[in-house]
């Protein structure tokens, strides 16, 4: 008796869990809300505002992707009625030394980018200026959200992974954590090189 009855009572409590789990929820009453409670849902609601945007702003890679980018940024810019500013930022050995002062056929061909989109927007109506940044992307957008008067920016994002994220950074990562203004992230269907190569 001493021997089986340990072993009846650890087989009567596997048989009986079970059991109890298919039979008792159903038998449970559902809870009880008291009325004139108010719940997460209308209190965010209440809460709801919605933000101005009067200028927005776009990180461009100089790459087939951005014309999703852009057509994003446009279609919000015309919802809003706001100006609509073009990012770049030049990345190659000089500027990341020297930055602004660095000047070569690189960024002029993308001062000559940004300029040539820019035209072609503001035939849709659009106020729209070009920035051309200089150095590490992430740090570059992060100034230049901080010293302009952005309320909005719009920034691409390839869905690397792994070591690609390690080789070729992290600006998303980077830039949305270090931002205080709202960060739309546009996916561009992969990894794209540029077009210059």
């Amino acid at each position: 008796w001493w021997t089986w009855a340990p072993v009846m009572l650890v087989a009567l409590a596997i048989t009986a869990g079970p059991i109890a789990l298919i039979v008792l929820p159903p038998v449970r009453p559902d809870p009880v809300w008291p009325s004139g409670r108010v719940t997460l849902s209308r209190s965010v609601a209440a809460a709801l505002r919605m933000p101005a945007v009067h200028h927005l702003a776009v990180a461009l890679e100089h790459s087939p992707g951005d014309a999703l980018i852009l057509g994003t940024a446009v279609r919000m810019a015309k919802a809003h009625g706001a100006k609509l500013t073009l990012l770049h930022a030049v990345v190659t050995p000089g500027t990341m030394l020297y930055g602004s002062d660095s000047r070569s056929l690189h960024s002029e061909e993308d001062q000559s980018y940004l300029e040539q989109l820019a035209r072609e927007i503001e035939d849709h109506d659009l106020p729209v200026e070009t920035q051309l940044l200089y150095g590490d992307p992430a740090k570059a957008l992060i100034n230049a959200v901080r010293e302009n008067d952005f309320d909005m920016l719009v920034l691409g994002a390839h869905g690397h992974r792994g070591l690609q994220d390690l080789l070729l950074g992290q600006t998303v990562t980077h830039v949305r954590h270090a931002i205080a203004i709202p960060l739309v992230i546009v996916p561009t269907h992969g990894a794209e090189s540029a077009q210059r190569e």
